[in-house]
């Protein structure tokens, strides 16, 4: 019982500080705004993307309180979920490597739980989320000419590789999200 006690007196003194929910900053609000809208054009629900953030809700509502309409679009640049898909975050050449690199873990026989892992981690290390991914899927489905481009580098890829280890690649990524 005491230490509860001592642990919400210490949540209600971080709090006072500032230290557990204060204002957030403009990029984290542009981020979380990124990751909104995307999860909106997917029809998705929100709460999950303000806690991926570790963002609450009330958080985002005082910082627009603060602010005009007008700095609250230069800030997002306008960005709405319809735009989204047309002008990923991710480049091309990105996704080109990220999707190489699927098929080459595939090619090692690793199990789709290792496989999601590094590729989260790559795509995370190279300053993107999951979402930007999805995002760059969608827009490759959406432009042939991209597609085209995207399925020869996949293709040259798993023909480098030779053909058994391009079969245990195609096997490997059939349970992968359903690529």
């Amino acid at each position: 019982m005491r230490t509860a006690c001592i642990l919400t007196a210490a949540l209600a003194l971080l709090l006072t500080l500032g230290c557990g929910g204060g204002e957030i900053t403009e990029e984290q609000y542009v981020e979380l705004m990124k990751d909104i809208a995307l999860a909106e054009a997917h029809g998705e629900p929100l709460q999950p993307v303000y806690e991926s953030h570790g963002i609450d809700p009330e958080q985002v509502r005082d910082f627009e309180a603060a602010r005009t309409p007008e700095e609250l679009a230069e800030l997002t640049g306008s960005f709405h979920a319809s735009d989204r898909s047309s002008a990923p975050r991710m480049d091309e050449a990105t996704y080109i490597e990220i999707s190489v690199l699927t098929v080459r873990l595939a090619a090692e026989g690793l199990d789709e739980d290792k496989i999601q892992k590094r590729i989260e981690d790559e795509v995370n290390s190279r300053g993107f989320t999951m979402n930007d991914m999805d995002a760059f899927a969608t827009y490759v489905a959406e432009h042939a000419e991209v597609q085209e481009r995207v399925e020869k580098a996949l293709s040259d890829a798993l023909d480098a590789m030779g053909s058994g280890a391009a079969g245990a690649a195609r096997q490997g990524l059939e349970g992968l999200d359903g690529r």
